[in-house]
């Protein structure tokens, strides 16, 4: 366990009863829906992940409205990602999905940390309030998880800040049953979201995925928090 960890933990943002927290897990077509969903105060979102595959990483849209939708998907050919919000929609060409990708989006600029390369490119849209509960690992799509892009791929971590301060932070950990879920350390007691499926410590043999690369410092705007 990293230090930050350590001293979070305690802190009493430990959830009860006490859970092992994991540096990162893997999502094979098992997508978590978080218990909250975005607002007008947004400012800042953070997450980290590797792709195998060119499906939807991390958001919720009602279909084909313009009212609310945040997303973040994996590109195809494995060698980018795309932001769509409605009628902007940004391609940020980057070197590797299996290496991890540090993703943040301020409302008007994504950077994205890949394989020691920063990229950066701009995307006024910003953050609408959300009626539909967050998804990692997919997207909601309207009432529905859209079951047909799930994502395979590493998870470290998630951060939503709202008028500049951390209001979520999403980890991976191990419950007392040996279940891998992800919990938020923010709103702290038993605040864990279970998967649809599976999460697993580590990807399948079968899957071939590259060995998750050491933690990357991702400092955005001089934030302190990192994964």
């Amino acid at each position: 366990m990293s230090r930050l960890r350590t001293l979070l933990f305690q802190k009493g943002a430990s959830p009860t009863p006490p859970y092992t927290v994991l540096d990162h897990c893997y999502f094979n077509n098992s997508p978590v829906s978080l218990g909250f969903k975005l607002t007008d105060t947004v400012t800042l979102i953070k997450i980290s992940f590797t792709a195998q595959n060119s499906n939807w990483v991390f958001g919720a849209r009602d279909y084909q409205t313009s009212a609310e939708r945040f997303t973040i998907q994996a590109a195809s050919s494995g060698n980018g990602v795309v932001t769509n919000n409605i009628s902007a929609s940004t391609t940020t060409n980057i070197n590797n999905l299996s290496n991890r990708i540090d993703y943040g989006y301020d409302g008007s600029t994504v950077t994205i940390v890949n394989n020691g390369n920063t990229y950066t490119s701009t995307n006024t849209r910003g953050f609408a309030n959300g009626s539909r509960n967050l998804v990692v690992g997919c997207i909601r799509n309207g009432a529905n998880i859209v079951t047909s892009n799930y994502l395979k791929g590493y998870f470290w971590g998630l951060e939503i800040y709202e008028a500049g301060s951390l209001a979520h932070k999403i980890i991976p950990i191990k419950d007392d049953n040996d279940v891998i879920c992800l919990y938020d350390t923010i709103a702290g007691g038993d605040y864990k979201y279970p998967s649809t499926g599976t999460l697993l410590p580590e990807e399948p043999v079968s899957l071939n995925m590259l060995t998750p690369n050491s933690l990357q410092t991702f400092d955005h705007n001089n934030d302190e928090e990192e994964f």
